[in-house]
């Protein structure tokens, strides 16, 4: 997705990032050196890792840039419905991409055998759904690199393919402090793989992890309370929209995990998008979304006033329709 509000927290950063970060402006001037070590004791024991297995950079664009200048693939796949970042970069690096649907994921699993290399974001960037399957074999018994995009998956309250990044050599994981943290402005990005991948990446990185974020990344994954009241907000948030896109005749409500949601409209969506750009609300036609068509609308759960005003929307677009079918 082009559209840098999606996939966002509406919460944004907590009051603890916030204070982090004003407490670390008086020693902006100093090393970074302190703050990345401590960042990655903290992720070495939350995740059971080691410092070997990880890299941080300053954006999740920056890593997938990274991993195709490393490794030079030929041929990459991309799991479709997919935002534009995977094969713009592909074709910037001189790839051929090529798109199939990611349901059911173990076909697309099964067909990148083929592939030089093959990315996925999971939870999906698109429909914001969580793919709860062991994909330890098919990693094994491939040649393929296979690129996973974690950016969402604390919405999704799992543990995600960290562990399994750490021990594969054929196996990249990528997680952001972008969406769940609300800190698109201070973003961190980090790759986790296994130590010979990681040694690559780092031979090719060209900027350093900044401080600032640095300190709001291990002050956000210590923050308890924002993680619980995000957890509930989204949920029933979502839940809200959910409930009032499935009232217009015909539409479809994609499950979804995160804070991202998908619709199918029963007529194109180009006058309902319209009508949310108006009104400053996360909604995004698909038109140009590979895999989907402009009957398709990606949402963006926002903060609460703004969540209403989508529901009233959907809401008089189902009276309307109801009304001109009795007629």
């Amino acid at each position: 997705m082009r559209n840098p509000i999606f996939g966002i927290s509406p919460l944004g950063p907590s009051r603890k990032v916030k204070a982090s970060i004003r407490k670390a402006v008086g020693s902006i001037n100093g090393p970074i050196s302190d703050a990345a070590e401590r960042l990655e004791k903290l992720l070495c024991s939350r995740h059971g890792i080691r410092r070997e297995n990880m890299l941080f950079a300053g954006s999740v664009s920056e890593l997938v840039f990274l991993v195709l200048q490393a490794f030079a693939p030929k041929q990459v796949i991309v799991a479709a419905p997919a935002g534009f970042l995977y094969g713009d970069a592909a074709s910037a690096s001189g790839a051929s991409a090529d798109y199939m649907h990611r349901s059911p994921l173990p076909d697309f699993l099964k067909k990148a055998a083929d592939f030089d290399a093959a990315f996925l974001s999971n939870p999906d960037n698109i429909t914001g759904r969580y793919a709860d399957i062991d994909i330890t074999g098919y990693i094994r018994d491939s040649r393929c690199l296979f690129v996973i995009d974690e950016s969402l998956i604390e919405f999704a309250c799992v543990s995600g393919s960290l562990r399994l990044a750490s021990v594969s050599e054929n196996l990249i994981v990528l997680r952001t402090t972008a969406n769940y943290f609300g800190l698109p402005g201070l973003e961190l990005a980090y790759a986790f793989a296994s130590g010979r991948i990681i040694s690559e990446l780092g031979r090719r990185r060209i900027s350093s992890p900044n401080l600032l974020a640095l300190v709001a990344a291990a002050a956000a994954m210590r923050d308890k309370a924002y993680i619980r009241a995000s957890s509930g907000f989204i949920s029933a948030e979502r839940g809200m929209i959910a409930g009032a896109a499935a009232r217009i005749p015909g539409a479809i409500v994609h499950e979804s995990d995160s804070n991202i949601l998908l619709v199918k409209l029963p007529m194109p969506a180009g006058d309902i998008c319209a009508a949310a750009e108006r009104g400053g609300l996360s909604v995004m036609n698909c038109t140009d979304i590979r895999g989907l068509d402009d009957t398709h609308i990606c949402i963006s759960v926002m903060k609460h006033e703004k969540n209403l005003k989508l529901a009233r929307l959907f809401r008089r677009i189902a009276y309307e329709a109801e009304r001109k079918d009795r007629l």
